[in-house]
């Protein structure tokens, strides 16, 4: 299984009050690799790793499980 995010962005709230939880980012993760995620408290690991089992979708960009969004 292969996943990759490619230019994916998750925003929240409207624009006068917009919080962007991930921004921009690319990445692959191929069969076997081992990942680990880090960052302080608020830095959009739990938002990065849903998106990337499904259960959230980009406000901008892809993530392919794959090569299927």
């Amino acid at each position: 299984m292969l996943i990759q995010m490619i230019n994916t962005t998750k925003t929240y709230g409207k624009v006068e009050s917009l919080v962007e939880a991930v921004k921009n980012i690319s990445l692959s993760i191929n069969e076997g690799d081992y990942v680990a995620v880090r960052g302080s408290s608020g830095s959009g690991k739990t938002t990065l790793l849903s998106m990337m089992a499904g259960l959230q979708h980009p406000t901008d960009g892809k993530v392919l499980i794959d090569e299927i969004s």
